[in-house]
């Protein structure tokens, strides 16, 4: 039976790093099942096991069944672009396989992938020097790797610094704490999710690397 981190059994996703579970926005979502729409919203996927958890804002709607094809919708007045399945929906949370074919302003607000190494992060803040690899990276942001001793401060906290790509280029950034989780494969690692705010024409230089490497 379910437990309160998902089912029993995983996903054929559980082994995929982390970067990659995160395909799916979470906040506000519209799901489309048999004919009716549940409005709900979207949890980060559980990097551990590799789901989507959906909760529908009325607790008391009927679930669907194991296996049910469904649609989601994200935002106000999105598109029912995403396809996913019913993997089990127990009570208030639906776990679901991670969506394909998200919408476009969905694939936006969620595109990363791994940085491989490529990228570093430095910082010359008045209260410590923080150097750390970039674990996953985006136009619009990043994953900061963080050894298990080292703190950073919490959401909200802005950190200016530097990006500094393998190969030379640097691209001066102020990245803004957004969230943590553990690393999917090293659990006492944490990755640290940042918003980066930088000059319009240094995100078109980093989007320009970042589909180099893609």
């Amino acid at each position: 039976m379910s437990t309160a981190t998902g089912p029993d059994h995983r996903s054929p996703s559980a082994d995929v790093p982390s970067e990659a579970t995160s395909t799916l926005p979470p906040g506000p979502a519209r799901m489309a099942i048999g004919g009716r729409i549940v409005p709900g919203r979207v949890l980060s996927p559980n990097v551990e096991i590799g789901f989507a958890v959906f909760v529908p804002t009325n607790p008391d709607t009927a679930a669907p069944a194991e296996g049910d094809a469904v649609r989601l919708s994200f935002g106000k007045g999105g598109r029912f672009s995403a396809r996913s399945e019913i993997v089990e929906a127990e009570g208030g949370h639906w776990f679901l396989t991670l969506p394909t074919n998200l919408g476009p302003a969905a694939a936006r607000r969620a595109t990363r992938q791994p940085a491989n190494g490529d990228w570093q992060f430095l910082t010359d803040d008045e209260d410590f020097t923080f150097e750390s690899e970039v674990h996953d990276i985006s136009p619009d942001g990043i994953g900061l790797l963080l050894a298990p001793h080292e703190p950073i401060g919490s959401a909200g906290r802005r950190i200016q610094g530097r990006l500094v790509r393998i190969d030379g280029p640097t691209i001066a950034v102020v990245a803004e704490v957004r969230n943590m989780r553990r690393h999917a494969h090293s659990p006492d690692w944490k990755v640290v999710g940042c918003a980066l705010h930088l000059a319009a024409t240094d995100r078109s230089a980093l989007a320009a690397f970042i589909a180099e490497d893609a």
